[in-house]
């Protein structure tokens, strides 16, 4: 593989859009209907093997619910025969025949969902507890993963299990939209109403130890240019799929059927992985379109912003600008 080219996460491939809860924010919810309803193992055998020809040794697990695949064990077996590393992005609900298919030899890290504990049923919550134990006395690398929306009691249960199981890393990120809009997301309104509460949270994780990162994209004024610094020290960004220093560098998703959205939350999509040599053929494939979308101002104060002027914005997650108007995601900018 060229050394000139970099990807900003590895390729994440969809098992399955089955899933065992139902979490209302859910962007990947309308999948479902979409796809088959998992991935065949001789699919997913293909995809290794074109990954391996390539070198590329680092695959990202995704769904729906991953470990919700019927052959899920062998799957994992799949990628571990061709020395690939798996990241399992996972809801941690699920049964002793899964947790026995994970080891720290395959599984790089855990990426672990977790809602209020209310949402769940007692015996989810024995389970979900239960199988962070068993990730931990793996020594797979866990991740506690938090999502941000309107109506939030508390994030102490977030707190609270990063201390029992010494959990030294989270994700966060405020509730994206799907394409349609359907879902409940946090709007930049909300984002603001929320930030103080994601603060306070965000210091007291620090204080015990543990790292906190923005993992989606937020717009430059979507809140004051203080608490804007402070997501940005913990990684977040303005510009959707680059970089830094402004090279292209979408995600990719490979579907159960072969086919290849630039991302979850977007239409762009290719018909069969298989057909293209190289990785970077595929996203080579997605640019224009993405660019085209990078360069739609989200709002028309867009355009005379400085961030915007000087590229350092391109408004967040670009599923927002398929919103059929700025009140649907009730913009309310604040001043720089």
């Amino acid at each position: 593989m060229s050394k000139a080219f970099h990807f900003r996460k590895p390729p994440t491939v969809s098992l399955t859009y089955q899933c065992n809860r139902k979490c209302p924010y859910c962007f990947t919810a309308h999948f479902k209907k979409s796809f088959p309803n998992e991935i065949t193992l001789s699919n997913f055998e293909r995809i290794a093997n074109w990954l391996a020809e390539q070198d590329l040794r680092r695959i990202a697990l995704f769904g729906g619910e991953p470990t919700q695949h019927t052959q899920f064990s062998k799957l994992v077996k799949i990628a571990s025969e061709r020395e690939i590393r798996m990241v399992l992005a996972t809801n941690n609900i699920f049964g002793r025949k899964v947790a026995n298919a994970l080891s720290n030899d395959s599984i790089d890290k855990a990426i672990v969902n977790f809602n209020e504990p209310e949402t769940y049923s007692k015996k989810e919550l024995a389970i979900f507890y239960r199988n962070l134990g068993v990730l931990k006395d793996k020594g797979i690398n866990i991740i506690i993963r938090f999502n941000l929306f309107l109506g939030m009691k508390s994030l102490q249960h977030i707190e609270a299990v990063c201390n029992k199981f010494e959990i030294s890393q989270t994700y966060f990120a405020f509730t994206t939209p799907d394409i349609k809009f359907s879902k409940p997301y946090a709007s930049f309104e909300e984002m603001q109403l929320l930030f103080p509460f994601l603060k306070q949270t965000v210091e007291r994780l620090e204080n015990s130890g543990v790292k906190c990162l923005c993992s989606l994209p937020l717009p430059k004024c979507a809140l004051s240019n203080e608490d804007y610094k402070f997501l940005e020290r913990r990684g977040a960004k303005a510009k959707c799929g680059y970089s830094k220093k402004g090279k292209f560098m979408p995600a990719i998703l490979i579907q159960p059927d072969l086919s290849v959205n630039a991302c979850a939350r977007l239409p762009f999509k290719v018909a069969n992985i298989l057909d293209y040599k190289r990785i970077e053929d595929v996203w080579s494939e997605f640019e224009p379109e993405w660019t085209m979308l990078a360069k739609k101002p989200l709002f028309k104060d867009c355009e005379s912003c400085i961030y915007w002027k000087n590229g350092q914005c391109i408004g967040s997650c670009l599923v927002y600008k398929f919103a059929k108007s700025p009140e649907v995601i009730k913009y309310a900018p604040r001043t720089h």
